[in-house]
């Protein structure tokens, strides 16, 4: 993954590049958003994270990424949470 604590603007930049170029791949959105969760953009992260849900539903590492971030989104109910808390433990549990 590109980004580093020093260069998470940077890596944002270059994810946006890439995505504006190529198709969208779960894991390309999943590191913009883990890149832009690092930067405080809580928001823009979990929509990234479900749309890179909605491309490949049973991936692991970006519904990991989803639960890890709901936890920093203030809008995330602590059913929000639960509920995918649940999803994971579901699907790969």
């Amino acid at each position: 993954m590109l980004k580093s604590n020093a260069r998470v603007e940077e890596a944002i930049a270059v994810y946006r590049q890439v995505r504006a170029r190529v198709p969208e791949t779960p894991e390309l959105l999943s590191n913009l958003a883990v890149a832009l969760a690092d930067n405080g953009e809580i928001g823009e992260a979990v929509s990234l994270l479900r749309r890179s849900l909605a491309l490949d539903p049973g991936h692991a590492a970006v519904r990991s990424n989803l639960v890890f971030t709901l936890n920093s989104d203030p809008a995330a109910t602590p059913d929000d949470i639960a509920r995918e808390q649940r999803e994971w433990q579901a699907r790969h549990g």
